[in-house]
């Protein structure tokens, strides 16, 4: 019986391996001041665009509309350091702080 259990605990605590936590966004972290066309959109084409424009299969943030239609996504990926690829500082950077605080409103304009 404890063998069982064992092995099972083992099983649980392996499955678990490899699944990280999304980094979701909150609104407190919201900056209003910030808009798509005064400094978003320049971050975005710098940072997202090469990989992640029009005719992408991974996601088409070349536009307001289709940014926000993702939104959560790209902040997560932005949040833990995985995007952009090989860029892992850009979320402490100004642009990704600004990218961040963004992305944490309600409502993107």
């Amino acid at each position: 019986m404890k063998i069982k259990f064992v092995g099972i605990l083992g099983l649980f605590v392996l499955s678990s391996c490899g699944q990280s936590k999304k980094e979701t966004a909150s609104a407190s972290d919201c900056d209003s001041t910030l808009t798509y066309d005064s400094s978003i959109k320049t971050i975005v084409n710098t940072n997202c665009v090469g990989c992640h424009g029009a005719g992408s299969s991974n996601g088409n943030f070349s536009t307001l509309a289709l940014l926000q239609a993702d939104k959560a996504d790209v902040y997560s990926e932005v949040a833990s350091g995985s995007m952009p690829k090989g860029n892992s500082a850009f979320k402490d950077s100004a642009d990704g702080r600004s990218l961040k605080a963004w992305l944490s409103c309600s409502t993107l304009k």
